[in-house]
């Protein structure tokens, strides 16, 4: 059994922002100051909050992330001597970050980030087979589009993507990651720290072409027309019975906070899975779209299970020894306590985060006494089994059941897919994002206010689903997943062709 201990209660939206940050823009840029002593302090302050709260700092199974946070930190402060702009501030920490490759450990500017934006007058992107494509051409665009990116400046063109935007984001061995920020592989942020390409080579219609590139400066607006040409919009959440008869739930977001819309859209979605258990049976499939999905509360998805598989069901699944060690500081254990009195205020908490979260925070304060700097959560099989009801559980619905990823599932979305295939669902669409084995986050800000972001509390032992490994779909959509019509006609036509 997939236990509820492993619940992750925050929502992790903000984390998946980030990794888009040109679209999520505040109101204004930070004040000038000093940026060699800002980045200085900030950069300490972000080793220091590491080493003090973060599981990987003291995690025996994996000593490279002491090695990087000391590493990272000595070369952002050398490059704090020359730092004179909020660039050189803001793309330091950033490299900083990124380099831990790890969704659940985000940096971002609390206002606008820099926009210094320059492009040599087109767009690119990875195609379905993984080439570098023109996407978009300008007037001044060298190559049309469609023309296939070879190499720039002496690196293949995967080499100047990884030493790029590859080192901007991190998680570069993931398709998702790649597909996502590659489309700003040409919009360059002017940091100074990452190449920046003088002549690329282009194929085409069978010819080959070496050329220069002239860098010109973009505005935001423009960048952000360019990079969502043709692109249609995701599903919001959604409940329907599609002509071809399928019964279709879309879900982008398993927000953990009570008093969120998304919580209230998704209790509604539970109840109405509750109230037409016998519809659904009824049905020639159905269909949970996780579109969109950055993550948020694993309850969700466990509690959907229940209803869909019933508890028995749950409760039959093979037992494995994983569990969770939660570091242990004095600020994640006030994380916890917060966390918890803010659900009761939101309404009715579910046994299984009761219990959950009491245990947590008995658990570290334990642990803040004795000097130990991990606690070991109980096996995630044992936690919760006396609360499934196996005797009265429901069997599970007669129709099969499909879930739909993109490139944007991670987090309590990839614990909910590792639940719910688990289950018998078919996973269709494209492959998820991924995550580490560090999770259950809390926000941060750094001392001068400019940046936070959020950082992981707890290390998961034992997970059958590597690090960073991607869950792969066993149908591979190769259209547009923000095309809606054209998605629900291809899971139609695969459902019916079963």
């Amino acid at each position: 059994m997939i236990g509820a201990a492993r619940r992750t209660l925050l929502a992790l939206a903000v984390a998946a922002a980030f990794l888009t940050a040109p679209a999520h823009l505040a109101a204004q840029m930070p004040e000038e100051r000093d940026w060699s002593e800002a980045l200085r302090s900030d950069a300490q302050a972000l080793h220091d909050m590491l080493a003090e709260h973060h599981p990987g700092q003291v995690d025996e199974q994996n000593p490279d992330f002491a090695r990087n946070n000391a590493e990272q930190l000595a070369l952002a402060l050398e490059r704090a001597e020359n730092a004179d702009s909020f660039g050189d501030y803001y793309y330091a920490l950033r490299i900083y970050v990124s380099s831990f490759n790890d969704g659940h450990l985000s940096l971002g500017a609390r206002g606008n980030t820099p926009n210094n934006f320059q492009w040599p007058g087109f767009a690119a992107n990875y195609d379905n087979a993984g080439d570098i494509r023109v996407t978009f051409a300008g007037e001044r665009s060298p190559a049309p589009v469609n023309a296939k990116l070879v190499s720039c400046d002496g690196m293949t063109a995967s080499e100047y993507a990884e030493a790029t935007k590859g080192a901007m984001w991190g998680q570069w061995s993931l398709e998702s990651q790649r597909r996502q920020i590659g489309k700003y592989l040409f919009f360059d942020e002017s940091s100074g720290y990452v190449p920046t390409a003088e002549r690329c080579v282009f194929e085409h219609s069978g010819g080959r072409w070496d050329v220069a590139l002239d860098w010109q400066p973009i505005t935001t607006e423009r960048l952000l027309e360019i990079v969502r040409f043709g692109q249609s919009s995701r599903p919001g959440f959604a409940s329907k019975s599609t002509e071809s008869g399928l019964r279709w739930f879309s879900m982008p977001s398993f927000n953990g906070d009570p008093s969120s819309d998304a919580a209230a859209e998704l209790n509604t979605m539970l109840a109405e899975m509750r109230t037409d258990r016998g519809e659904l049976s009824d049905a020639k499939a159905v269909v949970l779209d996780l579109r969109g999905n950055g993550g948020g509360s694993s309850d969700w998805s466990y509690q959907m299970a229940k209803v869909l598989w019933g508890e028995a069901a749950i409760a039959a699944l093979p037992k494995k020894d994983h569990y969770a060690q939660w570091r242990v500081s004095q600020a994640n254990l006030d994380h916890l306590v917060t966390t918890y009195e803010r659900l009761k205020e939101g309404g009715e908490v579910t046994p299984e985060i009761k219990r959950y979260l009491e245990s947590a925070i008995a658990g570290i304060t334990a642990g803040l006494e004795s000097g130990a700097e991990l606690w070991g959560e109980p096996n995630f099989d044992d936690a919760n089994a006396d609360l499934l009801d196996t005797n009265s559980s429901e069997p599970p619905i007669e129709a099969p059941i499909y879930v739909i990823t993109d490139g944007r599932c991670m987090s309590a979305c990839l614990d909910a897919m590792d639940l719910w295939l688990a289950l018998g669902a078919t996973h269709v669409g494209l492959p998820t994002s991924a995550d580490t084995v560090y999770m259950e986050v809390r926000r941060y800000t750094l001392p001068t206010g400019v940046v936070g972001g959020v950082l992981p509390l707890k290390v998961h032992r034992g997970r059958a689903r590597g690090f960073n490994e991607a869950l792969i779909p066993a149908h591979r959509f190769n259209g547009d997943m923000t095309d809606n019509q054209a998605v629900e006609d291809w899971v139609s036509q695969l459902v019916l062709a079963q």
